[in-house]
Parts: structure tokens; C-alpha cells; sequence
């Protein structure tokens, strides 16, 4: 017969959680903001918003599944070499690698 183990069903989330909560809802760090600044806002700032993205008003919000997603795909984009796009300047290595 299996023991109810507390700690895994009740513990263990909640020492996650606590572990998380001071990432959630923090900005971007600096190295993926600079990023940010110099490969996607041309096109997807407020004004452009190719794709209908504008990520100058995209918080980063882990916690908030929607927003997740959005930075996920962003991500994923951006590590498939999709974005920027191929007639744009292409980063190099390092500013890649910081950003995914």
C-alpha cells in the first residue's frame, strides 16, 4: 500500500511557487531588452506592429499564461532563425545566445 506523502502533493508547489514569485512580473533582463532594441523593435514597436506585435508594450509576465505564450513564441522565432527576419542584419552568436 502506498504512504500519502505530504510533501510531494502539498510541499513541494508551494516551495516552488515561493521560489518563482520574485521572477514573476519583473522585467526583461538586460541582455534580452538590448536585444530587443536592436533586432525587433523597427518593425514591432507601437508604431509598426508588423505581425501585429508590439513587444515595447509586451511586459514580461511569466505567471500569466497568455503572456507566456506570447514570450515563448517570440522565443521560438527568434531561436529557429525566423526572426529577424533574413533581409535584415542577422545577430551574432553571442547576442543570440543571451537571448534564447
Amino acid at each position: 500500500m502506498r504512504r500519502f506523502n505530504a510533501m510531494k502533493v502539498f510541499v513541494r508547489p508551494i516551495l516552488l511557487f515561493a521560489a518563482a514569485a520574485p521572477l514573476m512580473g519583473r522585467d526583461l533582463p538586460r541582455e534580452s531588452r538590448q536585444f530587443l532594441e536592436k533586432h525587433c523593435l523597427e518593425c514591432h514597436d507601437t508604431d509598426t506592429r508588423k505581425g501585429g506585435l508590439d513587444l515595447t508594450s509586451l511586459k514580461f509576465d511569466p505567471a500569466n499564461s497568455a503572456n507566456f505564450s506570447r514570450w515563448v513564441l517570440v522565443h521560438d522565432r527568434v531561436s529557429n532563425g525566423e526572426m529577424p527576419p533574413k533581409k535584415k542584419a542577422r545577430p551574432q552568436t553571442g547576442e543570440l545566445e543571451a537571448f534564447t
